[in-house]
């Protein structure tokens, strides 16, 4: 674990891979945690959609108790699904973009926009472009009110 305020580095030409798992992105990494988790358990049988309609009910109901960021559950079950370009979000903003909304929202820069959605960066900032102008507002802070306006980041966390 590298506490904030301190710089990490590698010594050697072997590459290496850092993983976030700060607390912005712990929500993200628990709803994926809970749909591997399910997929696994519900073997090869799966809906249209790539995962068991009972399976999605769960992950939604889990996010409903509280014990899953509603956000991030429908970013996890976005990216299975593969449901990219369909409008689903507040706004007309598609999943994509509600991934980008959420991110924005829990405060990752854009230059984390981009390597969370494995991107360039010219990409994300388009994504962020688009997402502001949907809904209407030209800041960070406008956007993350947005946000918690429409369940999809919990401003307590």
């Amino acid at each position: 674990m590298i506490p904030p305020g301190h710089d990490a580095w590698t010594v050697g030409d072997d590459p290496s891979e850092l993983v976030d798992t700060s607390a912005d992105y712990s929500h993200l990494i628990a709803a994926g945690d809970a749909h591997r988790r399910m997929a696994d358990r519900a073997g090869p049988l799966r809906g249209h959609r790539g995962i068991r309609t009972d399976a999605v009910a769960e992950l939604r109901a889990d996010a409903r108790a509280g014990r899953l960021d509603g956000g991030a559950v429908e970013i996890v079950l976005s990216a299975v699904s593969r449901r990219s370009r369909r409008v689903s979000g507040p706004a007309g903003l598609t999943p994509r973009e509600t991934e980008v909304l959420v991110l924005i929202g829990t405060g990752a820069s854009a230059k984390q926009v981009a390597r969370m959605l494995g991107s360039s960066p010219k990409t994300a900032a388009t994504h962020i472009e688009r997402t502001y102008a949907k809904i209407a507002v030209t800041s960070r802070a406008a956007a993350t009110r947005f946000a918690i306006h429409h369940g999809l980041i919990d401003p307590v966390c």
